[in-house]
């Protein structure tokens, strides 16, 4: 792993009998988070292209993560969300669903509810709890999952004569929402797909290794270079590719040992203790801070940001952070203050905590490396960031006595 490496998912075809009624197709994915409908077009348009036109057996094989994709201790409710979209070696379109909800066209009667994709409407299981209120009344649209169940809850009101509403809720189950999406885009193009199949060794050989003699690599998808990526995580702070980095690091340098979570966390835990002196306590839970069980102070970020800063790529890495006034989850803020372009740091919100730890840029001193956590507070997110801004600024007009 460096700067341009990439994931690379590669799709095979098994044939025994016949180049067009294939026995298996059988897709090999890595974690790749960049995944995208398009790359589900890709794929159909190879197998076209092979003049391919029935698959007995669709697998999507996950055998390249251990143990469980979702962290123990996620809150239930926030799987359903877009920032809790669950890390699953099957990725597509970051997990996320599109759905609209509309009145119907009465008072009383039953909301109306539209799948607008990944595929095609048969692969969206759902329940529509949903009434049309009446007119001029308050649109309470909700929508979660319950427990063993990828059917999505919708739940509320929506007014008559109302807006529709769109949201994008997560795939309760990714591996299952992969394999269906990707069987209707075959569908879609008159390639039959008789079964499907999803899991660790869904395949009926190794997708990871050489292909069998009697199969060839139908084509191989290929993401942006990690830079790239790293980049537009810490920019926009997606969980998602912040979980998948950290199962990359388990997949590549992980001790085999345990689930593929675990080695990644116990890969940075050995990483941490090459660059600086990781004695001040902590807790790593997952890749992206959802768990409420991480926990970690001020000045823990303080040394490891010092620590990146004194690695030869210190450099690059605060160039991929947010910028403040101008990048990222830091576009809108600072602007117009000493500390517009100054700053570079990344920011991290839940209920009741918020937080920004970076660098500054201030001509009197050099690396000026900060960390300012606001923690179980009973406010608003917007008030701790009214506070936290602030000390921000004073950093960058910092000047000596």
């Amino acid at each position: 792993m460096g700067p341009s490496a990439t994931f690379v998912t590669p799709v095979t075809v098994l044939n025994t009998t016949s180049s067009v009624a294939v026995d298996e197709v059988c897709v090999g994915v890595v974690g790749d988070p960049s995944t995208s409908v398009a790359n589900m077009t890709t794929i159909v348009n190879a197998a076209r292209a092979r003049g391919i036109s029935s698959i007995n057996k669709l697998a999507v094989d996950t055998r390249i993560f251990a143990g469980p994709c979702t962290p123990g201790d996620w809150e239930w409710g926030d799987l359903a969300e877009d920032y809790g979209a669950q890390p699953s070696a099957a990725v597509i379109n970051e997990q996320l669903l599109s759905v609209t909800v509309m009145p119907g066209l009465a008072q009383g009667n039953p909301a109306l509810v539209i799948y607008n994709g990944p595929g095609s409407s048969e692969v969206f299981d759902y329940v529509n709890l949903a009434t049309t209120g009446a007119p001029g009344s308050a649109n309470t649209i909700n929508y979660g999952y319950v427990p063993w169940s990828q059917a999505l809850i919708i739940t509320g009101s929506t007014p008559e004569k109302g807006a529709s509403v769109t949201f994008n809720p997560a795939a309760m189950d990714p591996d299952n929402h992969y394999a269906r999406v990707l069987k209707s885009y075959f569908n879609a193009q008159g390639i039959a797909v008789t079964n499907i199949v999803y899991g660790p060794g869904a395949c009926s050989f190794n997708p990871l290794g050489p292909p069998p003699t009697n199969a060839y690599n139908l084509i191989s998808l290929t993401s942006p270079r990690f830079d790239a990526m790293i980049n537009y995580t810490l920019l926009v702070s997606d969980n998602l590719y912040a979980e998948l980095f950290l199962r990359a690091l388990g997949v590549n340098y992980g001790d085999k040992t345990g689930s593929t979570l675990s080695q990644g966390i116990r890969v940075i835990q050995q990483q941490m203790i090459k660059m600086f002196d990781a004695s001040t306590p902590y807790n790593q839970a997952d890749g992206s801070g959802l768990s409420r069980h991480n926990l970690f102070s001020p000045l823990f970020f303080r040394e490891l940001l010092q620590g990146i800063m004194e690695e030869p790529w210190g450099k690059a890495y605060e160039a991929l952070l947010p910028i403040a006034g101008e990048t990222g989850t830091l576009a809108n803020r600072f602007i117009g203050t000493p500390a517009q372009g100054k700053i570079h740091a990344k920011t991290g919100s839940m209920s009741g905590v918020d937080s920004l730890s970076g660098y500054v840029d201030n001509a009197n001193y050099t690396n000026i490396v900060f960390s300012i956590l606001s923690n179980l507070c009973n406010c608003p997110n917007q008030a701790q960031v009214n506070v936290i801004d602030p000390i921000a600024v004073l950093l960058a007009e910092l000047s000596p006595c």
